[in-house]
C-alpha cells in the first residue's frame, strides 16, 4: 500500500487563503455589509490571542487571522459579525467597565441577527442565541453585571473562552488626507446597506435582479490592486470620480520595459500601472493608489 503523504505547508496556506477570500468576497458581495466592507480596513495580522479568528476595533479595523481554520462561510459569518459591531453602534459609547458583560451583550446581538438573517455560519456557536430575544444590548449588558456572563453565553463571538472580540482604540491621526474625505460614520453605512438590501430583495422578487449580489463573480475574482480602486473610489467619492476613469495595468512585464518599479500613471491613456514584483500589500497599494 502507498504511503500517504501530508499535505504540503504552502497548499495548506494557499486553501486556508483561498476560503477566507471567498468568505470576504460574499461580504463585499452582499449589499447588507458592502457599505460597511469597503470602508472598513480588513486585514490579515499574525499578534491575534491563541484560537481568535478575529477582532474588531473601534477605529474600524477587522484582524484576521486567517492560519485558523474555517470554512468559506464560517469567515463570512466572522467577518460579518465584525462588521456589525461598528454598523449598530456598539462602539458609540466610552469603554465600559465591564467590558465582557458589554461585549457579550453585543455579541448576543449580532449573532441573532446574523441568525434571523441567515448568513454564514458561526465556527463556534452555529446555533441562534437561546437568550435575550427582543432585549437590547443594554438590558442584557445590565443583567450581565448584576449576575455575571453565564459560560454557555461566551462563544457567541469570534473569539473563543469568553476572550473579547472588541477594542477600543484612541483616534489615530492620519498622515494624510485628501479632499473629500470624510470619517466613516458606522451606523449610517449601515443603515445605507439596510435600504440597499430592502431594494434589492424587491428586485430579485420583481424579477429585475438575478440575486442578492452587488456584483457578478467575474467582479469578485478582483485584484489586490483593483480592489485598493474600488475602496478609493468609496472613500473618497471627489477624487474617485477620477480614478473610476482610470484602467488598471498589471504587468511585471510592461512595467519593466516602462521602467516602474512599483507604480506609475498615464493621463494620456488613462492608465495606472501597479508592478505586481514589488509585493505591496492592500493598505500600502490603497496609499499608492490615492498617491497616483
Amino acid at each position: 500500500m502507498p504511503e500517504r503523504r501530508k499535505p504540503d505547508n504552502t497548499t495548506v496556506r494557499d486553501r486556508a487563503e483561498e476560503r477566507f477570500q471567498e468568505g470576504l468576497w460574499r461580504v463585499e458581495g452582499h449589499p447588507l455589509f458592502a457599505p460597511l466592507a469597503w470602508r472598513a480596513s480588513i486585514r490579515a495580522v499574525d499578534d491575534l490571542p491563541r484560537m481568535a479568528r478575529a477582532v474588531v476595533s473601534s477605529q474600524g479595523g477587522v484582524r484576521i487571522n486567517v492560519r485558523q481554520p474555517a470554512s468559506a462561510s464560517e469567515w463570512a459569518w466572522v467577518i460579518a459579525h465584525c462588521l456589525l459591531h461598528l454598523g449598530m453602534g456598539h462602539f458609540e459609547a466610552e469603554p465600559p467597565r465591564h467590558k465582557l458583560a458589554w461585549n457579550t451583550a453585543c455579541d448576543l446581538a449580532v449573532a441573532r441577527f446574523l441568525a434571523d438573517f441567515r448568513f454564514g455560519r458561526s465556527p463556534q456557536a452555529p446555533r441562534r442565541p437561546d437568550i435575550g430575544a427582543g432585549q437590547t444590548e443594554e438590558t442584557l449588558f445590565e443583567r450581565f453585571v448584576r449576575d455575571g456572563v453565564p459560560d454557555h453565553l461566551k462563544d457567541f463571538g469570534t473569539t473563543p473562552f469568553g476572550q473579547p472580540d472588541m477594542l477600543w482604540e484612541a483616534p489615530v491621526k492620519p498622515q494624510f488626507s485628501f479632499v473629500g474625505y470624510q470619517e466613516p460614520e458606522w451606523q449610517e453605512l449601515f443603515g445605507e446597506g439596510l435600504k440597499l438590501a430592502v431594494s434589492m430583495a424587491v428586485n430579485v422578487v420583481g424579477g429585475e435582479a438575478e440575486s442578492m449580489t452587488v456584483y457578478g463573480r467575474q467582479d469578485t475574482e478582483r485584484s489586490a490592486a483593483q480592489r485598493a480602486k474600488a475602496w478609493f473610489v468609496n472613500s473618497y467619492p471627489l477624487l474617485g470620480s477620477l480614478a473610476v476613469a482610470f484602467d488598471i495595468i498589471e504587468s511585471a512585464k510592461t512595467c519593466q520595459a516602462k521602467d516602474i518599479s512599483v507604480a506609475a500613471v498615464s493621463v494620456e491613456t488613462q492608465e495606472i500601472y501597479f508592478n505586481p514584483a514589488a509585493g505591496l500589500s492592500e493598505e500600502e497599494l490603497r496609499f499608492v493608489m490615492a498617491h497616483e
